[in-house]
């Protein structure tokens, strides 16, 4: 990854760092349990009934449904402080959490002089 014009503003990676607090307090924990007690009836069900082929093609496209509808949510939610823009593509698979600067704007979204990287012995 080749960034030439990376522009630095502490105001930006600020708002951006409270902006995934707030989402991982709100949404992180609750999402997780739901998901897991979601996989967890789905898997019950499979083990009542013999035929359990229609389950699993069932789990299988819910599951697609709510892995699209998390992935839209957090690239609405997660935008770029600077430029108002989802920092990654409709199509890219990762988090815009994992983003470390705008692909639009080039405005660094996490500081690349961060002192809380695992330093390596």
């Amino acid at each position: 990854m080749n960034i030439k014009r990376a522009t630095y503003d502490k105001k930006t990676i600020d708002a951006w760092a409270e902006k995934i607090n707030i989402y991982r307090s709100k949404r992180g924990y609750w999402k997780n349990i739901f998901m897991l007690i979601f996989v967890f009836c789905c898997f019950s069900l499979i083990f009542i009934n013999d035929s359990y082929i229609p389950y699993i093609i069932g789990f299988g496209f819910l599951n697609f449904v709510v892995g699209l509808y998390l992935q839209i949510e957090e690239s609405l939610i997660f935008c770029c402080p600077n430029c108002g823009e989802s920092p990654v593509g409709f199509a890219d698979r990762r988090s815009p959490m994992d983003v470390d600067y705008c692909n639009n704007c080039f405005y660094w979204l996490k500081s690349p002089y961060s002192s809380d990287q695992v330093k390596k012995v």
